[in-house]
């Protein structure tokens, strides 16, 4: 329920500060990976690192990383490539 709730303030509203405050609220993997997926869409590479270290979610690795190296934030980029090569 809460990805679905997640998913309105992202789809509908298209408000990820809002997005972002509940995925801090809730603190469920799902609704963290699904905001990632949003914050990528969005070109905000560095939040999704965040979001998908939170939810341990290595799903989106190429695509974290095509946007990491496109912005050079290769020292976010260590932390999560970590996490995506112990999963």
């Amino acid at each position: 329920m809460q990805t679905l709730a997640l998913g309105v303030l992202v789809d509908k509203l298209q408000d990820l500060e809002r997005a972002a405050e509940y995925a801090l609220n809730v603190n469920e993997k799902p609704v963290w990976s699904k905001l990632g997926v949003a914050q990528l869409d969005n070109k905000l590479a560095s939040m999704a690192i965040k979001s998908f270290l939170n939810a341990e979610d290595p799903k989106e690795y190429m695509r974290v990383c095509n946007e990491a190296n496109d912005l050079e934030i290769w020292d976010e980029l260590i932390p999560f490539i970590k996490m995506a090569r112990g999963k």
